[in-house]
């Protein structure tokens, strides 16, 4: 999956997890044969007939023809899945920060996880970095730097 934090061994478990169950719908009868040659299937090949195998006529043999469909189907749909799952996940992470956020800088309740004094300490020295560079004056930069960092520690004035 492009662009993704899975791993290339994660995403080929999940592809075949997913052909296994597609094909449990629509092809109940080739999921032992899947099952068998799963990792030739996922690396795009079909695997050559066994003892066993139905023989046609003149040694050709039948082979599950809607394996390799499934594989292929498989392999496009999982990463558009995991892209629309990504931008839901997404979507509701905003939505959950802004709450979060909105809660720790007015502390109405209580048992909000306080940010981290490292990361406050980041986004204070941040600040003031940015506001020297802009070309506020050092007391400007610490007064506005020691304000937004504060209001992560306190919280809203008077609050409790």
């Amino acid at each position: 999956m492009t662009g993704s934090t899975i791993t290339p061994e994660a995403e080929r478990e999940l592809q075949g997890d997913l052909v296994l169950a597609a094909l449990r719908d629509a092809a109940p009868e080739e999921v032992d044969v899947f099952s068998a040659h799963r990792d030739a299937y996922l690396d795009g090949r079909v695997p050559d007939a066994e003892p066993g195998d139905e023989e046609l006529a003149f040694g050709e043999y039948l082979i599950p023809s809607l394996i390799p469909c499934v594989v292929l189907a498989a392999q496009v749909g999982l990463p558009l899945i995991a892209e629309a799952f990504a931008k839901s996940l997404q979507d509701e992470l905003k939505t959950t920060f802004s709450d979060w956020l909105h809660r720790l800088l007015h502390r109405r309740e209580r048992g909000i996880a306080p940010i981290p004094p490292d990361v406050v300490k980041r986004v204070r020295d941040a600040a003031y970095e940015v506001l020297i560079r802009a070309g506020k004056s050092e007391e400007e930069a610490k007064t506005a730097a020691d304000a937004v960092a504060g209001r992560f520690v306190i919280g809203e004035a008077g609050a409790s």
